[in-house]
């Protein structure tokens, strides 16, 4: 892929665009930090979010070590987060999963949602701290290739992660489903996955 193949991204400036490509970039450490491997994971499943996910996606949303790697760190007001939640909700262009565990009950561990604006889809990811560290963002981020694939989402050219600089499990966790560097900064990482779908 090729500069002028990436489509315009709206969250970065016009001189970044131009910066833009798939590649090596000096002082990013773009390998992957576990294994090359990224399979599926059976214990793993999406559903889509109802109005029953309201405060449990709000909980993890408002988690400090989340707000912390989010690119506005202050707290999310409840009253803040229902008008987008039930916004986002009734939005065709967005999908907001909740990521289940386990067999019997499907325990939600985690939400994963898919922002289409034009050509590119925004793809961001929470997990629940009692599931970090286990390697399942990776499963997840697979999972949404598949509902993809299904044209059960919006079908976007291309998706993007913006990760918050640094953040190397979540960088990590993005390549190892094949996403790829797109530009870098010290504020921004930003990685891309054309859509197959």
């Amino acid at each position: 892929m090729t500069p002028t193949q990436i489509p315009r991204c709206p969250a970065i400036s016009d001189r970044q665009q131009r910066c833009l490509w798939v590649g090596e970039h000096p002082g990013v450490d773009h390998r992957w930090d576990r294994d090359k491997s990224a399979v599926a994971h059976p214990a793993l499943d999406l559903r889509r979010a109802d109005s029953d996910d309201r405060h449990r996606v709000w909980a993890w949303r408002n988690a400090p070590d989340v707000r912390a790697v989010s690119f506005d760190e202050k707290p999310i007001a409840w009253p803040n987060h229902v008008k987008w939640y039930d916004r986002t909700l009734g939005d065709r262009s967005r999908a907001i999963f909740i990521v289940t565990f386990g067999g019997e009950g499907y325990e939600p561990v985690g939400v994963l949602r898919l922002d289409v604006q034009g050509p590119l889809g925004y793809v961001s990811i929470i997990l629940d701290e009692k599931v970090r560290g286990r390697g399942l963002a990776t499963p997840v981020l697979l999972l949404l290739d598949d509902e993809i694939t299904r044209r059960s989402v919006p079908v976007p050219h291309a998706l993007v992660a913006l990760i918050k600089a640094p953040n190397p499990r979540s960088h990590g966790a993005f390549v190892r489903a094949e996403y790829q560097l797109a530009y870098h900064d010290e504020r921004l990482t930003m990685l891309v996955k054309p859509c197959q779908g």
